[in-house]
């Protein structure tokens, strides 16, 4: 085990933590009994939220450090399309989605030109009647 002053801190407001832990009770003697543990370490309400911090998982401590952020609330489903559709457009996915759509409008387009277009038949073959 190391011995620097920060893990012999840390194991001290893991001790710290579990005294305070170890009680049951009430919330107006719970706070009597808290101060008086803090008193016993020598620890200030700052040490508290830091053995406090010190006991989540690794994940959530990482929105907590430096006493600074707050956890993020999950995204509901139209945020999350919502930032996708933000994402899509800033990596320059939309200059492609623009792109084939214009293709798409302009095969159509030739598609109707082609089919309803009376000066593109012979007009021989159109005067023909169907026996």
């Amino acid at each position: 085990m190391n011995t620097t002053p920060k893990d012999r801190y840390e194991h001290k407001l893991r001790k710290f933590l579990k005294e305070i832990d170890s009680f049951k009770g009430d919330v107006d003697s719970f706070l009597k009994h808290r101060t008086e543990v803090m008193k016993k370490y020598g620890f200030t309400e700052d040490d508290w939220h830091k053995a406090c911090r010190l006991s989540r998982s690794v994940p959530e401590r990482k929105f907590y450090r430096d006493n600074v952020g707050i956890k993020k609330e999950p995204l509901n489903s139209k945020e999350k399309s919502d930032k996708k559709l933000e994402q899509d457009m800033m990596s320059g996915k939309q200059q492609f989605f623009d792109e084939d759509g214009e293709a798409a409008i302009k095969y159509e387009d030739a598609w109707i030109a082609d089919v309803y277009e009376p000066n593109d038949y012979d007009e021989s073959f159109l005067a023909k009647e169907v026996q």
